[in-house]
């Protein structure tokens, strides 16, 4: 991979978008000082994610916006971009997914207020993103690094000295890097994350399985009561079931013994209903004529709307043709305005025509003077260009013989700055030094993490506090669940029990309504008439329990009958035909029938109603006194016997059906009942509304409760990692603390040595500046010579250009009358072909006008035929409307004889429905169980039955009630609880899997963490021996000789220990790594000790052993040759040069031997102050053009 593009706009100094194109793995960049190349290294560094305003020269990262000059103003956003190529053979190449791309573009956007956009080929991607991506290539920055860590492919200004004064963690950084495990590095810290999360998890976890498990316990108990409720109760709804439909069989046998009665009335019906559907048939066939006397009407009247609508059509086709007529004649008459002004135009166009060609022909005669006066200055301006070329060679020849003196002078000059500047920074860094501040920083980082540990273990035992009261609330919580459930309960079997007692009561009360009221149509629209509708007998009666049966079966129709208080203000009724089959009852003198002293039946119309029936309690007794009986008396048993003097009638079959008196009975007994209940219902509601209460306050504790929870929970986790941070921040402040207390010692040294050096230097650019002033008055001479040279050659380049200019304006106005004159020629030819078009219209709109023409009298004629045709359809429809009424009065006769029919009918009718009031009095009494089984399918009354198989209705009840017995005994029951048991159970199943998977992943990033740092180890010190040996060449190379070596830090110098050393692996780990460099013929005990050249060749004898290792994309390299002589220059661009094969450089310098090393050189230049632009040279292709 290596570097093919930098794109730059708006970032500081280079506000106009700008390319620096890097064809070459030799490209250098030149230019005067303050013109802008950093600003370059300084994009690079941004583009890739640099955070920091201090490593990119200014104080906020605004400061890389384009601030604006004298000319320009401010602009709203920075954007660079790099553009990379790969190729498989590049050893510096992309591994992963980038791998397979062959141009990689990496683009960063910022705007002025703070907001960055990070660009990847074209997607937007975040910061995070570019650093991985760049993580082991020698441009990747690891997790904390630090400037001098950043990158060893980008040597700044600076970056030498604090590259050699890089604390040992920080230069081991480097090698990570060049290792290429400062990914396994950041992997590895994320993995420590992830484990501590993990940890913390399967903490929360634990308490979460104990809680639930307790939970199971109490559960598991409830659930057992609630399934042996459910068992029971399913027993009873199946009992239940099973007593409903063996009364409802008892039923339907009655019913059908009913129903075969009922079939023998109704084939009477049908033999009346036979004769009405006769008359009928007639009446059918009498209105099927009808509707075909009333078709032929609808035809006829159809008809002559019809020819009326097409004499409409055809009176409107006549006024059409008339109006088209008109039209075309209008038509015709705006073709010959448009003809006359079509002809005008036309001449108009062939007179400007004539004009044009004039013109043209001024314009040629006025060219060819101004042709042949461009032909003379441009001779002059070559002669002129020659003369200048001459001085501007002798100008160059002085110059190139000044430039040695005052490159010497810069390079001292330089060297002289970068002394005192590195005086100054040592002053600096002297200075910065907080030796007072840290240590009090030091004791007050103590006393907040003291601070920090106690508030943490409060803030523990509150925790605890808290849970023990959850738990206490969770037990309240669950027997407040189960009093909720036994009340709800308690509520179901009530309400269930009154739904039971008035479903019996609505049935019974339907009976009794049904039985009150006659079926007859007419019997009952008499009732209503006289106000007798709801007036019966039986409501004025009462009867003793124990002949109640007997009474409903003896009197049973008088108990029906219509109470009256006299029965001779009725006789008129007599004579009408509705009231046959009334009973009417009138009251008696005495309130009862009999002397005992408990009367069988009381009430004002008891002896009316029993009418000569006298009690005997056997039927023994009855049959001896019989003979006793007067004329229509007779003897009743409780058994139902009628016993009179010469007839004995036997009761009819018993059956279940309540009679009158006893149902009225049943339903005083159930209103009763229901009144009971009331109460009760509203206890059990209050008792219901009680527990909710109860179990939503508890609810609300508990939520707040773990509101409570959970925000301690927070604060212990917010206090615990405070402490810890509390803990890392001391380590840290301690060690700073260390740490400038022996930088103290080492700056005191390092200034004493550089005064000297700076005093040496200051002698030589004395010297210097005297050879440069005599230089420079030869210089000046040449100077002016070449400046007179070129204002000649630009004077003339004006009159050539003047020149040139006006023979262009005068070929534009030839060039645009021949335009114009080609474009009136196309009109007038268009205007021919409109004249054609024109005429042909004309002939068009004539042959239309004939044609519309000659159809107007066929549409004449044909509209008084249709005329014709609309009288004589009217006449017929006269005739075919008188048809229809005689048919019309036959009708009506067929319909006088269907109403007789139907009166016969209706007698037949009332018979069948006399016994269809037996059959719904059976119908009312089953719908009771039916009504019962009506919700429950057919599948579950066949269990029902199969589960009572063998047992009769009375066993059937029994067992109902003893079950019903043991589900009252067993209590409040929490039916929820088997919902909430295996809800808790799944939870727990999945609480133990979450527990397995936690587990598995913590072993997994635990041994992916000993991998990690078995493969950290391994490549760091394969890395370790290997730039250690490149570090030894490379330094003998540049130095001619010395050695140079990197060390663990904490390793000592004899062989033993450090076999013993190395036995050690973690070592390999951790440790920090220190470089040592002695320069031949010098003993030096510290690397700080050597001079400014020789720490330049020192860091870039290791840079250059790192990159024989690891190649990154490209080694930008800032004025690195500043500080070195000629000959150290001429060795560094050997070594350039050489490892140019493998790696792109890409050099900032004002050195002309670092300058003759470049294939390319890009030039930086300011002429409008404080804005960069560049110029490029093909180095390669210069070369080649001077040769030819």
């Amino acid at each position: 991979m290596r570097l093919a593009t930098l794109r730059l706009a708006g970032f500081k100094s280079f506000v106009e978008p700008t390319e620096l194109h890097f064809p070459s793995e030799l490209v250098g960049i030149v230019g005067p000082n303050g013109c802008g190349k950093s600003n370059t290294l300084d994009a690079l560094r941004w583009v890739m994610g640099e955070s920091s305003a201090k490593h990119l020269r200014g104080q906020s990262l605004d400061d890389v916006i384009f601030a604006g000059s004298g000319q320009r103003k401010p602009v709203a956003q920075a954007s660079v971009e790099l553009v990379f190529e790969q190729h498989d053979t590049d050893p510096a190449a992309l591994q992963g997914p980038w791998a397979r791309f062959r141009d990689l573009s990496i683009r960063r956007v910022s705007t002025r207020d703070g907001q960055s956009k990070y660009f990847l080929n074209g997607t937007r991607c975040r910061r995070k993103d570019i650093a991985d991506l760049f993580l082991g290539t020698g441009l990747g920055r690891g997790h904390g690094a630090t400037s001098a860590t950043r990158s060893y492919a980008i040597i700044e200004q600076g970056q030498i000295n604090r590259l050699l004064d890089a604390r040992p963690e920080e230069l081991r950084a480097t090698l990570e890097e060049a290792a290429g495990i400062s990914r396994y590095k950041e992997r590895r810290r994320e993995s420590e994350i992830s484990i501590q999360h993990t940890r913390d998890n399967l903490t929360r976890l634990n308490d979460l399985r104990d809680e639930l498990t307790r939970q199971l316990e109490k559960l598991e108990r409830q659930a057992k009561a609630a399934e042996r409720f459910r068992q029971w109760q399913h027993e009873a709804a199946l009992l239940e079931i099973a007593w409903h439909s063996l009364q409802l069989q008892q039923l339907n046998d009655e019913r059908e013994h009913e129903r075969a009665l009922h079939a023998d009335e109704h084939a009477q019906l049908n033999f009346a209903h036979n004769q009405q559907q006769q008359h009928l048939t007639q009446l059918e066939v009498t209105r099927t004529e009808e509707t075909g006397l009333q078709a032929r009407v609808h035809q006829a009247q159809a008809q002559v709307y019809a020819l009326a609508a097409e004499a409409a059509q055809l009176e409107q086709a006549r006024r059409h043709a008339q109006a088209q007529a008109e039209q075309i004649e209008r038509e015709l008459q705006q073709l010959a305005q448009e003809t006359a002004q079509h002809t005008q135009h036309h001449a108009d166009a062939l007179a400007h025509l004539a004009q044009l060609e004039q013109g043209i022909a001024a314009a040629e005669s006025e060219l060819s003077p101004l042709s042949e006066h461009v032909s003379l200055s441009n001779a002059a301006l070559a002669a002129a260009e020659q003369r200048s070329q001459q001085t501007r060679h002798t100008f160059e020849t002085l110059q190139t013989q000044a430039q040695e003196p005052a490159q010497q002078l810069r390079v001292e000059r330089s060297q002289l700055a970068h002394s005192e500047q590195q005086q100054r920074i040592l002053h600096d860094r002297l200075q910065r030094l907080r030796i007072a501040q840290l240590e009090g920083e030091t004791q007050t980082l103590e006393q907040d993490a003291n601070a920090a540990r106690s508030a943490h273990q409060e803030c523990s035992r509150r925790v605890t506090t808290l849970e023990i009261s959850q738990d206490n609330h969770a037990t309240a919580l669950a027997h407040a669940r189960q009093t909720l459930a036994a009340a709800e309960a308690h509520v179901a079997a009530l309400h269930g029990e009154t739904s039971a007692i008035a479903a019996e009561q609505r049935a019974l009360s339907a009976l009794e309504q049904t039985q009150s009221n006659d079926t007859r149509p007419a019997l009952r629209t008499w009732l209503q008439q006289h106000e007798l509708q709801d007036q019966r007998a039986a409501e004025h009666v009462q009867a003793a329990a124990e002949w109640l049966e007997t009474l409903d079966t003896v009197i049973a129709d008088a108990l029906n009958a219509v109470p009256v208080d006299s029965l001779d203000t009725w006789l008129p009724l007599a004579n009408d035909p509705a009231t046959f089959g009334l009973w009417l009852v009138e009251k008696s003198s005495s309130a009862s029938h009999t002397s005992e002293p408990t009367p069988v039946l009381s009430g004002g119309y008891a002896e009316a109603l029993l009418n000569g029936l006298r009690p005997c309690l056997t039927l023994a007794t009855a049959l001896a006194q019989r003979h006793a009986l007067q004329p229509g008396e007779a003897w009743f048993t409780p058994q139902g016997d009628v016993v009179s003097r010469h007839l004995w009638k036997r009761p009819p079959a018993p059956h279940s059906t309540h009679g009158t008196l006893k149902r009225r009975q049943r339903i005083a007994q159930l209103a009763q009942q229901l009144e009971d209940l009331h109460p009760r219902q509203a206890a059990a509601a209050e008792r219901l509304k009680t527990a909710r209460q109860a179990l939503s306050s508890l609810e609300a504790q508990h939520t707040a409760q773990q509101r409570e929870h959970r925000e301690a929970l927070r604060q212990q986790g917010e206090l615990a990692l405070r402490a810890e941070q509390l803990r890392l921040r001391l380590e840290q402040a301690q060690q700073r603390l260390r740490g400038q207390r022996r930088e103290h010692e080492e700056l005191h040294e390092a200034l004493q040595g550089g005064e000297q050096r700076r005093n040496q230097q200051q002698q030589q650019v004395n010297e210097l500046e005297h050879r440069l002033h005599t230089h420079e008055i030869e210089l000046n001479a040449a100077r002016s010579a070449r400046e007179l040279a070129e204002q000649d050659s630009t004077r003339l380049r004006l009159a050539v250009r003047d020149a040139e200019r006006a023979e262009q304006s005068a070929q534009s106005r030839l060039h645009a009358l021949q335009r114009e004159h080609s474009l009136r020629s196309q009109a007038l030819t268009h205007m021919e072909a409109q004249a054609s078009q024109l005429a042909a219209r004309q002939h068009a709109l004539l042959t239309r006008q004939s044609a519309t023409l000659a159809p107007q009298a066929e549409i004449e004629a044909q509209l008084e035929s249709t005329r014709t045709a609309e009288r004589l359809a009217s006449r017929e429809l006269e005739l075919a409307r008188g048809a229809l009424a005689s048919h019309i009065e036959a009708t009506r006769a067929l319909q006088q004889a269907l109403l007789r029919a139907e009166q016969t009918l209706e007698q037949a009718r009332r018979a069948v429905e006399s016994r269809q009031q037996r059959l719904q009095a059976l119908e009312l009494r089953a719908a009771v169980p039916a009504a019962q089984l009506a919700a429950t399918d057919s599948a579950t009354i066949t269990r029902a039955l199969e589960f009572a198989h063998g047992l009769d209705i009375h066993a059937v009840q029994n067992r109902l009630q003893d079950t019903q017995t043991r589900i009252t005994r067993l209590g409040a029951v929490n039916l929820a609880a088997l919902e909430e048991y295996e809800d808790a159970r799944r939870q727990h199943s999945t609480l133990e899997a979450q527990h397995a998977d936690l587990n598995e992943a913590l072993a997994t990033l635990e041994t992916a963490m000993r991998t990690m740092d078995q493969e950290t180890r391994g490549r760091f010190r394969e890395t370790f021996e290997a730039v250690n040996s490149k570090l030894s060449e490379t330094f003998q190379q540049l130095f001619g000789g010395g050695e140079a070596r990197l060390e663990l830090q904490g390793d000592s110098a004899s062989s033993e220990s450090d076999e013993q050393a190395l036995s050690s692996q973690d070592r390999w780990l951790d440790r920090g790594v220190v470089l040592l460099a002695r320069p031949p013929g010098k003993k030096i005990s510290h690397i700080h000790l050597l001079s400014g050249g020789e720490k330049s060749l020192t860091a870039i004898a290791l840079v250059f052993a790192i990159f024989q290792l690891n190649p990154a994309p490209f080694c930008l390299l800032d004025e690195v040759d500043a500080p070195l002589d000629e000959a150290n220059v001429g060795r560094f661009c050997a070594m350039v040069r050489a490892m140019s094969a493998r790696v792109q450089f890409i050099f900032i310098t004002h050195n002309k031997t670092t300058m003759e090393l470049a294939r390319h050189l890009i030039g930086v230049t300011m002429r409008e102050a404080g804005v960069s632009r560049i110029v490029e040279v093909d180095l390669d292709a210069a070369v080649k053009m001077l040769d030819e």
